[in-house]
C-alpha cells in the first residue's frame, strides 16, 4: 500500500512536469449518434513511453486530451501493449501519471507488449510482475499470472491475451490460453454480446498454436481481434468471415511521414456500440483528425 501511494504521488508530480509547454488540442468531436450510442471506447497501441524522448511523449499527451475531448465521454480507453519502451519504473510512472492526471476515460485497460517485458532481455517474470503491479495500482483492477484476463461489460466483452514468456516477434500463446479464450467467447455468444479480443501481437506472429487460435476466432460470432506491435504505417482491417474481424493498429505516437500522403502513422480507433451495429472509426488523436477511409459499420 505504501509503495502504491508513493508511486501515485511521484507519477502525479512527473505528469505536471511533462505537461509543461505542450500544445493541447481544444477541438471537440463526438460519436456518430450520441442519442443511441450504448458504449464508446478508444483503442491505442504502442505508446512507447521513454524517459529521454520528448516528441512522442508530447504526442501521447495530445492523444489523451483529444480522447477526453469527445463530447460523449469515453467509457474506456484500451491500450494494446508496449506502453513503455523498456519496462522501466520511470516509463511506467510517465504512462500512468499522465493518464491519471488527464483522465481521458472512465476506465483504463491494457494488454502487455514485448517492450513492457524487456523486449528479449530474458527478464519476463520480473518485468511482467512490474507491469501488472502498476496496472493494478493505477486502475483498481486485479490481474495476476497467467497474464490474460477478461471483463464482462454491459454492452460487450473485453478479452486480453498475452505472451506467457519473453518474446519479441513470436508470442508464446499456450493451448490453455486458447481454450480459455474459447470459453470466454462462448460466454459472450450466449449473452448475445460482441467480443473484443485485444492482443499486442497479430495472430500471424504465433509460431505454435496459430491454427488453433484462428479456428477459435472464426468459430464464434461477433468477434473483433485487435492488435498492434508492427508499427504499420497503414491501418490493416479485414474480415476473417462475415462476423469475425481483424484490425492491426499503427503506433499511436508515431509521426506521419512528410513524403507519404497515405501514411496512417499515429492512428487509433474509436469504437461505438449501438443496438444493432458496431461502428469503428480511425482517428489520429494527437492531430484531432479522422481518417475517413476507415469508417466501418458492422451489423
Amino acid at each position: 500500500m505504501l509503495i502504491t501511494t508513493i508511486r501515485k504521488v511521484v507519477a502525479s508530480f512527473l505528469a505536471l512536469f511533462l505537461l509543461l509547454g505542450v500544445s493541447l488540442p481544444t477541438e471537440t468531436h463526438d460519436v456518430k449518434d450520441a442519442k443511441n450510442c450504448k458504449m464508446n471506447f478508444t483503442v491505442l497501441s504502442d505508446a512507447h513511453m521513454e524517459g529521454n524522448n520528448k516528441p512522442p511523449r508530447d504526442r501521447f499527451i495530445q492523444t489523451l486530451y483529444d480522447v477526453k475531448n469527445c463530447e460523449t465521454p469515453n467509457d474506456a480507453i484500451v491500450f494494446l501493449g508496449d506502453n513503455t519502451m523498456n519496462g522501466q519504473n520511470i516509463e511506467n510512472l510517465f504512462f500512468y501519471g499522465l493518464i491519471e492526471r488527464i483522465q481521458p476515460a472512465e476506465a483504463i485497460y491494457t494488454a502487455m507488449g514485448n517492450h513492457d517485458t524487456g523486449n528479449g532481455v530474458d527478464q519476463y517474470d520480473k518485468l511482467a510482475s512490474r507491469f501488472w503491479s502498476y496496472y493494478n495500482a493505477f486502475t483498481g483492477n486485479q490481474v495476476d499470472a497467467p497474464y490474460y484476463y477478461s471483463v464482462k461489460l454491459d454492452d460487450c466483452y473485453f478479452i486480453f491475451m498475452g505472451s506467457e514468456s519473453d518474446a519479441v516477434n513470436t508470442p508464446d500463446i499456450s493451448i490453455e490460453q486458447i481454450n480459455w479464450l474459447d470459453g470466454v467467447l462462448t460466454e459472450a455468444e450466449n449473452d448475445n454480446l460482441p467480443a473484443f479480443v485485444f492482443n499486442h501481437h497479430p495472430y500471424t506472429h504465433l509460431i505454435e498454436n496459430y491454427t488453433e487460435l484462428l479456428d477459435v476466432l472464426v468459430n464464434h460470432h461477433d468477434v473483433f481481434y485487435i492488435c498492434g506491435h508492427t508499427h504499420t504505417t497503414k491501418l490493416i482491417a479485414f474480415d476473417f468471415d462475415y462476423d469475425s474481424h481483424y484490425i492491426n493498429l499503427p503506433k499511436c505516437t508515431d509521426i506521419v511521414s512528410s513524403t507519404d500522403e497515405y501514411d496512417d502513422a499515429g492512428t487509433g480507433i474509436q469504437v461505438e456500440i449501438y443496438d444493432s451495429q458496431v461502428v469503428i472509426r480511425a482517428r489520429r488523436f494527437y492531430a484531432s483528425e479522422w481518417l475517413y477511409e476507415y469508417d466501418y459499420s458492422i451489423n
